[in-house]
Formats: structure tokens, sequence, C-alpha cells
């Protein structure tokens, strides 16, 4: 396995490949069937975008030089999904200073869901992918629950979909601790701490 060095002198975008037929990369006639469900598709979107990373998914033209329209049916409904997962925005939080080591709480509304996520975003074309380490919590009436996805890089966008330890509780609060950058410096502005409501897509079978 090849890694990288956070201290190197190249930086290299994470990209993730993938496919809209299931083992097709190019059209194949008698494939529809292998054509990916939306809830799929989304998250192949969360574990690639929601980790800081480009999503390339592939476009087939069949014989006729177009791109049949059961695989345009798919890219619709992922575009459409990946849309509803921020429409209910329940709070948002535009270039926090975060100091390294040190604590920050956002208080919002009381949010009563099994299905919500923190989208935590880094203000790259000023500043660079930093972050190496942090911690990210959520306040209930039980107390703070910890993400179950440790916290390293950010990135351009890192969503933590709620832990299932929330189920049923209302989510009044979220903590966030910078523990480690790449550089030696003492604080970073973010580009963005949000809290996203994703019952509707919950409701409908898309998370």
């Amino acid at each position: 396995m090849i890694q990288g060095n956070p201290w190197g002198q190249l930086f290299c975008p994470a990209n993730c490949d993938t496919v809209i037929r299931q083992h097709y990369w190019f059209w194949q006639p008698n494939t529809e069937c292998s054509v990916k469900s939306t809830q799929r598709l989304v998250r192949e979107y969360l574990t690639s975008v929601g980790h800081g990373c480009t999503l390339i998914l592939n476009l087939n033209p069949d014989t006729r030089g177009l791109v049949p329209e059961i695989d345009l049916l798919a890219y619709e409904k992922l575009g459409k999904a990946i849309a509803l997962l921020y429409q209910y925005p329940v709070s948002k939080y535009c270039s926090p200073e975060m100091h390294v080591g040190e604590e920050k709480i956002w208080k919002f509304r009381k949010l009563k869901s099994l299905n919500g996520s923190v989208v935590l975003m880094e203000d790259i074309e000023k500043s660079g992918q930093i972050v190496m380490e942090y911690e990210l919590k959520l306040e209930t009436e039980d107390g703070w629950i910890k993400t179950t996805e440790p916290g390293s890089t950010i990135g351009h966008k890192r969503i933590h979909p709620f832990p299932k330890a929330l189920a049923n509780k209302r989510v009044t609060a979220m903590s966030l601790k910078i523990t480690r950058l790449v550089t030696k410096q003492k604080s970073i502005t973010l580009r963005e701490v949000a809290v996203y409501d994703w019952n509707e897509a919950a409701r409908q079978n898309l998370i």
C-alpha cells in the first residue's frame, strides 16, 4: 500500500471512481438490471465526497451514442437525493476560528432525530488541507455522545452521519475540538460547520 506524507512537497487530491452499472465501466447490452439503486449511490457519495474525496461517476453512451434513459433516471435521482441531504439545515456556522486543543460548543434548536449529519469543511483554497485530528460530539438530554468514526482529516468536506446512539433523542448542541494540525500554527479558520436534518431522506429510504 502506498501511503502519503502529510509533510510532503506535493498534494494529490483523493479521487474515488465508480460506475452507474455494477461491474461495467463501458456500456454493455442487456445489463439494465445492474444499474445501481439510489440508496447505493448515495452511500457511495457519503463514503467518497463525505470523506473529502472527489467522486468520479462514469457515463455510458450506448450504440446510438446516447446515454440510456434508465441511466439518466439514475443520475437524476442521485442528484435529487444529494440535494435533499442539504435541504433542511438545522444550523450553519461560517468561518469559525478554531484554536488547537480548545473545545468550541454550538447550541441550536432541538432536533429530535434518528437521522441527521454534521458537515465540516476546511477552507482549502486559502489554508490548504491541514487538520489531522479532531473530536466531534453531540449533546442530548442524556449527555454528550461521540461520533462513531474517528476525526482525522477534514479537507474540502467531511460528513458525519448521526450515530445510532442518537435514536429518538433530542440533539441540542455539538462540540468540536481540533487536536492536531499538519502545520505548527495554533489556530485554523474553517470554511463551515453545519448540522442537517436527514429525516426526510430516511423516510424516502435514501440513507
